[in-house]
């Protein structure tokens, strides 16, 4: 059975290199640390930012609470006590959303009037 030109030869698959030639593998990667951290100056979190986050923390948190006692629960049947668990962070996480929206419209109306 007759091969194929450049058969067997590395350049035939996979590139213009053959074994004679002395080549670096690595000249073509590029390191993704100067990509990443070539814009880091001017993209830092605002302070506008930092407050946001720093308002819907109890939100987050009190999800992050739900998930926990939801996780807890898929591998087996929830008990009794699970499924109290499960109910006490949704309120908690609702309760937080409320909060959450009511000091925010409470800091949009004029005069503070909510």
């Amino acid at each position: 059975m007759a091969r194929a030109p450049g058969a067997g030869t590395p350049g035939a698959l996979f590139g213009p290199f053959t074994l004679g030639e002395e080549h670096d593998p690595m000249e073509h990667i590029v390191t993704v640390q100067d990509v990443v951290t070539a814009f880091a100056d001017f993209m830092e979190p605002t302070a506008a930012e930092l407050d946001a986050i720093e308002r819907e923390m109890p939100v987050v948190l009190a999800d992050v609470d739900l998930l926990d006692a939801q996780i807890a629960t898929l591998d087996r049947i929830p008990t009794e006590l699970d499924e109290r668990r499960i109910r006490r962070a949704r309120r908690r996480a609702l309760a937080a959303r409320v909060a959450l929206i009511n000091r925010t419209a409470a800091a949009s109306l004029p005069g503070g009037a909510a």
